[in-house]
């Protein structure tokens, strides 16, 4: 971040970022530690950060109920979370949810207590924004490659790439919770496209898992087809969050609406149903994307 200089006589002065000001617990008149290292200039405050600590207690043993509440606390921005429960086994299914979070680990277990930790230490938004758009476009490609190789079993191996997006998704929501967004009054947008970016890579898995379990069938040539054109849409939608003017929403909704008219020709029932589907969900939250640039 950036901060300017004041002149005043001989003295220069800046601003120091209120949020770190409030987690340092900095008070009118108190001291900071200032060093010199090169052209850079280390601030420092004697006290640590607080660390933002909460409690829950699971007395069941259901595995999805599990997941559904510790992910989203985490997600909130809690830097420890402290986890009895009353039955063993949940330990292991904590110890899976660590692993699947970005930057968290079980610090402390017991027999009816585990503590999950988050370590990350500050990173930058947009990179890990641009990771997990990187990893759904690799996902929906991957697919795709093993689809025209006639590899339908093997599509189970691309799970793992879900389960990545799902934590980088989840990470994003997590600094936004802390953080918010470089432009605060956006950061609902974002929040909503992370969610909808999430959305896309269940869509790949589904259909993954669809073909797995179906019959063996020949696809339609108009399934492969389609499905590549709205993998190069998923790409273009990660592109615009960067650049979108009006001649850049233009050429993307020319480009939707030319896979719908592809689609609509199409006979085969299995590929209007998907691939229907399929494009709605990468080229819905374009909208959104195109509002981040006013």
């Amino acid at each position: 971040m950036k901060r300017k200089v004041v002149m005043m006589g001989n003295t220069a002065t800046t601003s120091l970022p209120i949020k770190w000001v409030k987690a340092m617990k900095i008070q009118k008149g108190q001291e900071v530690e200032v060093n010199i290292q090169g052209n850079k200039l280390i601030i420092s405050a004697e006290t640590e950060p607080e660390i933002n600590r909460c409690k829950i207690h699971i007395s069941g043993r259901n595995e999805t109920a599990t997941w559904w509440s510790i992910v989203p606390v985490y997600e909130l921005g809690y830097d420890e979370i402290e986890v009895t429960f009353d039955h063993p086994e949940i330990a292991v299914i904590l110890n899976h949810i660590a692993k699947e979070q970005l930057g968290c680990i079980i610090s402390e277990q017991s027999d009816k207590k585990c503590v999950l930790k988050s370590i990350t230490k500050e990173t930058e938004f947009d990179t890990v924004l641009n990771r997990a758009f990187l990893t759904a476009v690799a996902l929906g490609k991957q697919s795709l490659d093993l689809i025209k190789k006639d590899k339908i079993s093997e599509l189970k191996n691309l799970k793992f790439m879900e389960y990545t997006l799902n934590s980088l998704v989840g990470f994003c929501h997590r600094m936004l919770n802390k953080d918010g967004y470089k432009d605060p009054k956006k950061t609902g947008i974002i929040y909503s496209i992370i969610k909808h970016l999430e959305f896309v890579g269940d869509m790949f898995d589904d259909i993954n898992t669809t073909l797995i379990e179906l019959p063996k069938i020949k696809l339609e040539k108009d399934f492969i087809n389609l499905y590549e054109k709205i993998i190069e849409a998923l790409a273009k939608a990660h592109k615009l969050i960067y650049k979108c003017d009006e001649k850049d929403l233009e050429e993307f909704v020319k480009f939707r609406d030319e896979i719908l008219t592809e689609i609509q020709k199409s006979k085969d029932p299995l590929t209007v149903m998907t691939m229907r589907h399929l494009r709605r969900a990468v080229t819905d939250f374009v909208p959104p994307i195109h509002s981040l640039h006013h």
